[in-house]
């Protein structure tokens, strides 16, 4: 079973490569007119328990933590990932306590991978300190909805989206964002 369980996670992470990295980022949509968004027609994020790369169990209720968490959505395959992640590092510590950043490793769904490895070594080269989670199988049927990675998502404090999802490498876009939703 687990075995298939990566296979799945492994095969997603490589159509997120084939689609995404490199891609140029698109202007999101701002929602001013309503309280969500919506992700691949998808308005919330999925139901989840995983562990962070400390092995820190971690679900929904992280969203509560901030009025806006930002969720990075990324892979260790992918050079315009690792590319954003010293700009997003030093981003982080600049945000206000209400706004929170996550990342989301797709290509990560346990500590025997050898991504995982990698995983851990990008975060410490890159100096990050916002949690990074891994991508159990509670997210499978939700990655099918993203069109590839990076993808950063805006959730608000019950988990639902905020602001149209931005694919592609853009981190002025995602200050951009947050500095609209505050």
């Amino acid at each position: 079973m687990i075995k298939r369980i990566i296979c799945i996670l492994t095969a997603v992470a490589l159509v997120f490569a084939l689609t995404a990295c490199g891609k140029s980022p698109e202007q999101p949509e701002v929602v001013t007119s309503v309280s969500h968004a919506e992700v691949g027609g998808i308005a919330e994020m999925p139901a989840f328990k995983t562990v962070d790369l400390d092995g820190n169990q971690i679900d929904n209720s992280i969203f509560e933590q901030a009025d806006v968490t930002v969720i990075n959505v990324w892979g260790t395959f992918c050079p315009p990932c690792i590319d954003e992640l010293p700009e997003l590092a030093k981003w982080s510590e600049e945000l206000p306590e209400n706004v929170q950043i996550i990342g989301l490793v797709v290509d990560v769904s346990d500590t025997e991978q050898s991504e995982y490895q990698t995983a851990l070594d990008l975060v410490a080269q890159n100096g990050i300190t916002y949690t990074n989670i891994m991508a159990t199988p509670d997210f499978a049927e939700f990655f099918e909805h993203l069109i590839g990675v990076p993808t950063t998502l805006f959730v608000g404090p019950d988990g639902s989206f905020i602001y149209e999802e931005i694919v592609g490498a853009d981190v002025e876009g995602y200050k951009k964002a947050v500095e609209d939703l505050l």
